[in-house]
């Protein structure tokens, strides 16, 4: 249970700090002198009290506005992989999975993700309509890139090792 609490706080911590470092050199630029400034929220794990305490946090800061975009580079439920060809245990995680992009939507930016390696196997599917979670303002990127504003492309990949337990 420690370990989990750990990893809870360098999910938070992380992304919080990279935020940091992206607004004091002004954001990611798109060659237009336009600045583009990305939360990156990695591994939360079905944590949904997790990004709500961020977003509380954000809030009390005035930092929400400074956000344009949520990028998200997996892990964001926890599916065993003994489990990825069940089909009970499949829906399950794809509920868990959509439950915390609705929390992360919560922030009111677009939200950019690609699928780790403890994500339910239909987010690899692009041709899946379960593939985006039906989350508005969601877009899943693995397999394709997509253009966030005018010059500026993102590409997706996701996926990993192989998920273990313990």
């Amino acid at each position: 249970m420690r370990l989990r609490w750990w990893h809870g706080v360098c999910g938070l911590l992380l992304p919080v700090l990279l935020l940091k470092l992206v607004l004091s050199r002004g954001g990611l630029d798109d060659g237009s002198g336009a600045r583009l400034r990305a939360l990156v929220l990695s591994d939360l794990h079905d944590s949904v009290a997790s990004v709500q305490r961020l977003r509380t946090w954000f809030e009390h800061q005035s930092l929400l506005s400074t956000i344009d975009v949520v990028l998200c580079p997996g892990d964001i439920t926890t599916q065993p992989l003994d489990q990825a060809w069940v089909p009970a245990a499949h829906f399950e995680y794809m509920r868990r999975a959509r439950r915390t992009l609705r929390a992360i939507a919560a922030l009111g930016k677009p939200i950019y993700f690609v699928p780790g390696n403890h994500e339910p196997l239909a987010l690899f599917n692009g041709s899946s309509p379960h593939s985006s979670l039906a989350v508005d303002g969601a877009h899943n990127v693995h397999g394709r890139t997509v253009l966030v504003r005018p010059g500026l492309a993102l590409g997706g990949w996701g996926g990993s090792s192989v998920a273990t337990e313990g």
